[in-house]
Formats: C-alpha cells, structure tokens, sequence
C-alpha cells in the first residue's frame, strides 16, 4: 500500500492529474514534495522477549470499583494480598482486573 496523498485515485470527475515527476501548470519539471522512496518491505516478528536484559514481568491489580490499584511486583503474592486487604477495608468491592506487564520485542526476518 502507497502514500494516499501519492497513489489514491483522483476522486473528481474528468480532473487531470499531471504526470509524476511534474508539478502542476509545469507539465516539465519536478513535483516539490520532497524524496519518496520504497527501500524494501520486511517482514517482523513481535513476541514475548525472553532476552537476559529483558525487564521482568509485573503483576498488579485494579479495583474495578474505585480504580485503586496494588503496588507492582515481580511475583503474584503481593497484588493478590492487596486485593483481599482492599475487599476487607471496602466490602462493596469485590471485583479486580489483573494487570500483567509483560516485555515484548520486534525482530525483522532475514
């Protein structure tokens, strides 16, 4: 898929674009929009990145009722207290929404 400004069909009946590579009222010279250029297509990958100096997963969770949220944390044990703290001192609150942070990376294919 092109530019839109570059390749999209002339919508207006019976107008003449002028050719590419002239401006228009100069059917000779260049068109002044700067370089365009296509260097290649690639493909990419997007997954979990596993790598050493990856930053670690997180957990936390939100109270769907008040939007307050736990600490984060690198374990599950701590969001999930906080949750049943949180229902104790507020007992009209009784649903949550795990919020899992989790890095990803890119990789293009050779």
């Amino acid at each position: 898929m092109g530019c839109l400004r570059c390749e999209a069909p002339d919508r207006t009946r019976g107008a003449e674009r002028p050719q590419r590579g002239a401006q228009r009222g100069d059917e000779a010279g260049p068109m002044s929009t700067g370089p365009r250029a296509i260097v290649r297509h690639e493909t990419w990958t997007l997954t979990p990145d596993r790598e050493p100096d990856a930053a670690p997963l997180s957990y936390k969770m939100r109270c769907t009722m008040c939007e307050e949220e736990s600490p984060k944390s690198e374990g599950w044990n701590d969001p999930q207290s906080w949750a049943l703290a949180h229902s104790g001192k507020n007992p009209s609150h009784r649903t949550y929404s795990e919020v899992i942070s989790r890095p990803w990376r890119t990789f293009m294919h050779a």
